[in-house]
């Protein structure tokens, strides 16, 4: 698996990658940005399965990558990192699906923590893709169906809740 760092604070994107590469972790490459554009670079020619960025840097945030990932079709698992308590940043990080919003400063165990539960998600989709592709379009049919009648009976279920009385 491919991670990307992305901090304008060359040192701290350093420390991470350099701390990540001896931890053992599933990480073929570790790949270091610092800014949004030099990561768009790396994003666009190679397959990044992590990204870490940072929220507030020059000319473009963190969340205007994240805006154009989705736009290119890229669907990293994501983590965000900001020393800012803002909350239009956690709700944006929501809005785009990240895994996890860390405030800075952070400990190295917890950044560790996070990419491990990082590269666990992309395993299980991992397996859950390839075991998609394996069934049969009736198998497929099926099961989008029942899945279907489960979200019907949780619906009615609420409204039941809602108006017992």
């Amino acid at each position: 698996m491919n991670l990307l760092i992305v901090d304008d604070e060359f040192l701290l994107a350093e420390r991470i990658a350099e701390e990540l590469r001896y931890e053992g972790l599933e990480l073929d490459v570790i790949f270091c940005a610092y800014s949004a554009q030099m990561a768009k670079e790396i994003l666009s020619q190679n397959n990044v399965e992590i990204l870490i960025a940072d929220v507030e840097m020059p000319e473009e945030s963190g969340i205007d990558l994240l805006e154009w990932m989705e736009k290119q079709g890229l669907t990293p698992v994501k983590i965000l990192l900001t020393g800012h308590r803002k909350f239009e940043y956690a709700y944006e990080a929501m809005h785009y699906n990240c895994l996890k919003y860390l405030l800075k400063p952070m400990s190295m165990k917890e950044i560790k923590i996070v990419v491990q539960e990082a590269i666990d998600k992309r395993i299980r989709e991992q397996v859950f893709d390839k075991w998609w592709k394996n069934l049969s379009e009736d198998e497929k049919s099926r099961l989008t169906e029942e899945e279907e009648q489960t979200d019907i009976v949780a619906q009615v279920k609420k409204i039941i809740r809602e108006n017992i009385s």
